[in-house]
């Protein structure tokens, strides 16, 4: 593990050296100057309700993004990007570093860290390679995302190659080596090795867009939640007539322990969706099912979990008794509204339970206001409300969030 970390930051090296050589003989200023400032900031405030607290959480967080990336020139280009999260003196929660369990977690702790760090290279047949730390989002996140919406995102150290040899296919390989993850540059579980291998390939047919992909997840340091997941999925959508489409989605995977697991099972995970879209709306329902044998649940350590299940995160960890969530969606886009800008209106509802036994794991309702009132500028107001089946904290969380970025 440590000697394939060597070559591979070597090999990082090298390229830089081959880059900084070549554009000094022509380009490097011109790279530099044609190049882009990265800046992204998020204000949020977080209320959390949860029974079994005498305390209520409230969190006013502030994260800020700065960097820089290059243009390109003879095919490569470069990216920096620092990330600060600090607090703003409304601290009574449980940031997972912070000491104060007497409140509930928000978790978003003060950190300070290198968020991106990485050299791309652009060739023919819509190739690239990226080396360094970088952010890697597959399919709809749900095995692999960055975990955007907390204010430390999952980043990764890693090499990843894509490819597109004919039309319409696209090859994605990473190699991780170590997953930087949201509870910060403060806390002990803010970075994880990785021998991890991620292999994705879709393909675009007239009807939709079919995937399989390959993940091999060894995480020393999270050793129960290794494993070799296989699955395929597939997406897509069809014009009934002017302005609606039908929707419709199926997706299927089994996974197996793996590296250092020291765990022996197999399970299973099942995805169906489908729905309706119109001008300015959309609806849709889908019923998710990760399997659990009485010791293990289905896993997926490396997903951007908020997206799913609900926005409360009762379900970050599947549990040993696998989970069932049925769920339906709608929004509507209301246009321009006054000063707010473009809105769009959302809600969701989970109706969750046990894949293996008869426990009732509850419900959730999940409302969101989303707006646009000027460039560059998004504000939202989000609401979960879970009310616990059989054993289950019930819990009530609130976000009013504005981002600015360039």
């Amino acid at each position: 593990m440590r000697q394939m970390k060597k070559v591979l930051a070597v090999t990082a090296l090298g390229l830089w050296s081959g880059v900084a050589g070549t554009a000094y003989a022509g380009g490097l200023e011109q790279a530099i100057a044609d190049g882009n400032i990265l800046f992204d900031a998020r204000l949020r405030y977080e209320h959390v309700d949860q029974d079994g607290f005498e305390r209520n959480a409230n969190a006013l967080t502030l994260r800020s993004r700065f960097g820089f990336e290059t243009a390109g020139y003879e095919g490569f280009s470069a990216l920096v990007e620092g990330d600060f999260t600090r607090d703003l003196g409304v601290d009574n929660f449980n940031s997972t570093v912070n000491g104060r369990v007497q409140y509930p977690v928000v978790a978003d702790p003060d950190s300070e860290r290198l968020n991106r760090l990485q050299l791309t290279y652009t060739g023919p047949l819509g190739t690239w390679v990226t080396a360094g730390r970088q952010r890697i989002l597959l399919d709809n996140n749900r095995f692999v995302g960055n975990v955007g919406f907390r204010q430390n995102e999952q980043t990764f150290d890693a090499i990843r190659f894509s490819t597109a040899p004919i039309d319409d296919f696209r090859l994605d390989y990473s190699y991780l080596w170590q997953v930087n993850r949201i509870f910060g540059s403060n806390s002990v579980a803010g970075e994880v090795d990785a021998d991890t291998h991620l292999i994705n390939l879709s393909y675009k047919t007239p009807v939709g867009t079919l995937g399989v992909y390959a993940y091999l997840i060894d995480l020393a340091d999270l050793a129960t939640v290794s494993n070799q997941t296989f699955g395929a999925r597939f997406t897509g959508k069809t014009t009934l007539n002017d302005g609606l489409d039908v929707l419709y989605g199926a997706e299927y995977a089994t996974q197996k322990d793996y590296g250092h697991n020291p765990g022996d099972f197999r399970l299973d995970y099942y995805l169906l969706e489908a729905g309706l879209a119109g001008r300015a709306w959309s609806f849709k329902a889908s019923y998710e099912v990760l399997e659990g044998n009485g010791t293990q649940g289905f896993t997926t350590p490396l997903a951007t979990l908020h997206k799913f299940q609900g926005f409360a995160d009762v379900f970050l960890a599947t549990s040993a008794s696998g989970i069932r969530d049925l769920q339906v969606m709608a929004d509507y886009r209301l246009g321009h509204v006054g000063v707010l800008g473009p809105v769009r209106l959302a809600v969701w509802y989970h109706d969750f339970e046990a894949e293996t036994g008869t426990l009732d794991l509850g419900q959730e309702m999940d409302l969101g206001v989303f707006a646009s009132p000027a460039r560059r500028v998004k504000v939202s107001l989000e609401y979960a409300d879970f009310w616990g089946g059989d054993n289950l904290a019930s819990r009530r969380k609130l976000w009013f969030s504005i981002n600015y970025s360039l």
